[in-house]
């Protein structure tokens, strides 16, 4: 059973109950960030946690194994911002999620019995957005045990364009749609570009009906661009977007066009399955 200071039990066992969810993060920078579900923000132990516009936690799923699990989902801004994202700096994010008595809040964190109960204590597993929203999943410590951890040899870059291995910024370019059959999933545009220039990269709507949604590319070839799911309205002629040219993460493509292939993340020598396969030969 959880030892839990009388100044958060109070906020349980009154007649009004006073509690509200906050959750701490550490990104791969450093930096720390505070939310909270509360009605306005919350400032104990150092740190303010922001009243997160749209904030919606998920049910905590929490056994004495570790390996709870939330999802939290809110509306880009200040402290999460699309950039941020595409680099990957909350990927493997150390989170706490707790809930906290508001009419009396914690002074330290560290001190016993705890003043909060912590729900969950993991990384950030999983990161997705679209539209105008994100969604973090974070992971129990315990669920580590069942992912494979570290970094295998491959031929092909293990890092994502842009994040904090990569080291190389992305650079946002605007376009136009001058080509669409109405459908809500493919475009064309005026400039023509190598196959996969901008496939795995984001798009995000700046005109148009779908004006402030975001979507992900699947497909790009000559002057084409297909998104991996639709948008919520038509794609018309004159809509405008930003989105990032991609790297197809080979070794010739760090180096060439690039000219980042000391920050290249795989093993370009490796033979592969065939190599190996292969017959001595004398």
């Amino acid at each position: 059973m959880k030892a839990l200071a009388s100044t958060y039990t109070a906020g349980n066992n009154g007649t009004i109950q006073t509690i509200a969810h906050c959750w701490r993060v550490i990104r791969q920078d450093g930096e720390i960030l505070g939310f909270t579900d509360f009605e306005h923000d919350l400032t104990f132990a150092g740190l303010t946690y922001i009243s997160a516009e749209g904030f919606a936690p998920t049910d905590v799923d929490s056994n004495f194994s570790g390996s709870g699990q939330v999802s939290i989902s809110s509306f880009f801004g200040d402290q999460v911002t699309r950039p941020e994202l595409d680099g990957g700096i909350f990927e493997d994010a150390t989170v706490e999620f707790m809930r906290v008595n508001w009419a009396s809040l914690p002074t330290d964190l560290e001190a016993q019995p705890r003043q909060y109960d912590l729900l969950v204590r993991g990384k950030v597993g999983i990161t997705n957005y679209g539209d105008r929203r994100y969604t973090l999943q974070f992971r129990g410590l315990a669920d580590r045990l069942n992912t494979r951890n570290g970094w295998q040899c491959q031929k092909e870059c293990r890092y994502q364009f842009g994040d904090q291995y990569c080291k190389k910024a992305l650079t946002y370019v605007s376009k136009t749609v001058t080509g669409s059959n109405g459908d809500r999933l493919q475009f064309t545009v005026a400039d023509s570009f190598d196959d996969n220039r901008f496939t795995g990269s984001t798009v995000e709507w700046l005109t148009g009906d779908n004006a402030g949604y975001m979507g992900n590319v699947i497909y790009s070839n000559g002057s084409t661009l297909r998104l991996a799911s639709p948008t919520p309205y038509s794609i018309q002629v004159g809509d405008s977007f930003e989105t990032y040219e991609n790297c197809l993460k080979t070794e010739e493509e760090c180096e060439n066009r690039w000219s980042n292939i000391l920050n290249f993340g795989g093993e370009g020598i490796i033979p592969g399955q065939a190599g190996f396969a292969k017959w001595g030969t004398n």
